[in-house]
């Protein structure tokens, strides 16, 4: 398991290339306006979707048009933002060395591990908020995106 999550979705539309990319267009602002916020350039974009709650984990969206014999191809990369991804590193890292710490100190003055189960907690939470928040929304944004562009998941 990775410690963040990450998904690779490939779509297929009969839809031709032009078309898709107008419609990605439509339905992209770049201040949020429409269904996605992002931009769009040539066959490649990077959007996110518009939510009116707060979601951290809300995957950051990068993809590529190709043309395929009937139809076009949409590869698209679902990954957490790097500025989620490096609060989760210190968040993690810090209840990760917190662990050895409190095992230590509870050699020397009567071991007890209760103490060591909150950094445990912390980790445990920690990767599981990641995980969650991440896989819901990843799964509506490949759902808008389906319904929007007539696609099928490959």
């Amino acid at each position: 398991m990775r410690l963040f999550p990450e998904d690779r979705v490939v779509l297929y539309t009969p839809l031709p290339k032009n078309e898709v990319a107008e419609r990605l267009a439509y339905n992209t602002s770049s201040n949020g306006g429409k269904k996605f916020r992002g931009t769009i350039a040539g066959d490649s974009f990077t959007i996110a979707r518009v939510i009116t709650y707060r979601n951290s984990f809300l995957p950051q969206i990068k993809g590529t048009l190709t043309e395929a014999a009937a139809g076009t191809t949409i590869t698209i990369t679902l990954r957490l933002m790097k500025a989620v991804q490096t609060f989760m590193v210190i968040w993690l890292s810090a209840a990760a060395l917190a662990l050895p710490g409190i095992l230590a100190a509870g050699l020397f003055n009567g071991f007890s591990a209760l103490p060591a189960l909150i950094p445990l907690a912390m980790l445990g939470f920690g990767v599981a908020m990641v995980h969650i928040g991440f896989s819901s929304e990843s799964e509506q944004a490949v759902d808008e995106l389906r319904g929007i562009l007539e696609a099928r998941i490959q």
